[in-house]
């Protein structure tokens, strides 16, 4: 059955306020408002109402409202587009994840070393990414920084809560390949701390999980740097990508041995990443597929 809407949505992003309407030639309807939960915590509520019709020609209305978890469920909305006929994509959440209210943070180095072809498969790694997360004020917040002698600020817990300008925003960005920079992480790891753990960036000082990305050697000790994000209380991941990393310093930078992810390609990150995080219960989509004919 053709499918035909018009729409603009993005359910796993509490940023900004969606709606959609959707008809079809069977014969019956729905309806639905929403306004999505400010900054402030405030709950969502949601009105909905259906009308169906028998051949009978009967008449049944029901009018529901409720406070929800609306991560606690399968949701299946059509992919944004214009008025056209369009596949269907079922995103689920796991009902289990337990980790909703957390602040997540990628530390990725940009090295000479890394070059811009593997520099663009990590970022867009990332950027997908964060597209299945469940992104919100009151959910899961993401910071992301890179480094090489020099650390960038590229946004903190709350320049962003729509998860969509998020991905946009870490694909927009560059490998500025003018000179073979060193890696700094040491400098880095300590730099992330003094400038995004700190008031005013977003940092709710609760659950915090930090993604180290790096494909080399550091050229300055990690040891202080590292132990500084521990004492926050973060739990350190060290990714560390082919076989030119220093295990050492990625067991010195993680939280425990089993903080630490080997792979071999740029290639492998984002399923590493995405395996990573479904492991310790952070509410991250599974996605399938199916289209309408």
């Amino acid at each position: 059955e053709a499918v035909t809407s018009s729409s603009t949505t993005n359910p796993f992003a509490n940023g900004d306020s969606t709606s959609s309407t959707s008809s079809s030639t069977s014969s019956s309807s729905s309806s639905s408002s929403s306004t999505d939960a400010p900054f402030n915590g405030a709950s969502t509520s949601s009105t909905s109402s259906s009308t169906s019709s028998s051949t009978s020609s009967s008449t049944s209305p029901s009018t529901s409202s409720s406070t929800e978890n609306p991560f606690d469920q399968s949701t299946t909305f059509p992919q944004e587009t214009s008025t056209s006929t369009f596949p269907i994509f079922t995103r689920t959440l796991p009902k289990d994840c337990s980790r909703i209210y957390v602040d997540v943070a990628f530390i990725l180095d940009v090295s000479g070393s890394v070059g811009a072809d593997n520099f663009n498969l990590v970022r867009n790694a990332i950027a997908s990414t964060i597209e299945r997360m469940a992104i919100g004020p009151e959910l899961i917040r993401v910071a992301f920084m890179r480094y090489h002698i020099d650390f960038f600020y590229d946004f903190n817990f709350i320049d962003y809560f729509d998860s969509q300008f998020m991905a946009n925003a870490i694909r927009n960005l560059q490998y500025d390949d003018s000179r073979r920079y060193g890696t700094l992480t040491g400098q880095a790891l300590t730099g992330f701390v003094n400038t995004f753990l700190t008031d005013g960036t977003g940092w709710r000082d609760a659950d915090t999980l930090v993604y180290v990305v790096t494909d080399g050697a550091s050229q300055d000790p990690v040891g202080a740097g590292a132990q500084l994000l521990k004492d926050t209380g973060a739990q350190v991941v060290a990714l560390g990508v082919t076989n030119e990393v220093n295990l050492l310093e990625l067991n010195t930078i993680a939280s425990t041995p089993s903080d630490v992810i080997l792979v071999q390609s740029f290639r492998d990150v984002q399923r590493a990443i995405v395996s990573d995080i479904a492991s310790r219960d952070l509410c991250i989509e599974t996605t399938t597929t199916t289209t309408t004919t």
